[in-house]
């Protein structure tokens, strides 16, 4: 998004540098949602008002590798990034629900730079490493198989379970809106 009310447009834009605490991802993939079509319908006012700041790259649905060593993390750890952006400390976050923070109305994709990118920023906190889980391979078999949507998500939720050892739950919109 280069300004408010035009029309997504690519750009070259500079490796960023990861600060403290935030983590440097090569992106493998990103999804496009309705929410990444709709957003230059923004007026100025509002974004202006939840700390949106123009331009910013789309992207919030993002998996890749850890493109350089950083707290935990070696160097090509495949990892999923939590889509929303939240304190960590607010009554909804202390209980699980982070999409109800009230500072996290900017965050990456929508006001700050998101996954649209060759890389992408994210603070530790929402960087969920996946295990032993091959995004090469999901990835070819996603591009090369239409349809198999499904099956790359559900594979994707399983690796979820496994890596945090507890139930996966997957919210979709309604598909006939896609």
């Amino acid at each position: 998004m280069t300004d408010w009310g035009s029309v997504p447009s690519h750009a070259e834009v500079p490796e960023p540098v990861p600060g403290p605490g935030q983590v440097l991802v090569r992106v493998a993939g990103c999804g496009l949602c309705r929410s990444d079509l709709t957003m230059r319908q923004m007026p100025r006012a509002v974004g202006e008002r939840l700390g949106w700041r123009m331009p910013f790259t789309l992207g919030h649905e993002t998996a890749g590798w850890v493109a350089a060593p950083a707290a935990d993390l070696a160097e090509g750890t495949a990892v999923a990034l939590a889509a929303t952006a939240s304190c960590g400390r607010c009554w909804f976050c202390v209980r699980g629900l982070e999409s109800g923070c009230p500072h996290g109305l900017t965050g990456r994709g929508y006001g700050r730079d998101g996954g649209l990118a060759e890389f992408v920023l994210a603070d530790r906190r929402g960087v969920l490493p996946l295990g032993g889980l091959d995004l090469q391979a999901l990835l070819a078999r996603e591009r090369a198989v239409v349809g198999e949507r499904d099956a790359f998500f559900g594979e994707l939720v399983q690796a979820a379970r496994e890596a945090f050892g507890g139930a996966a739950v997957v919210d979709e919109h309604d598909r006939r809106a896609m």
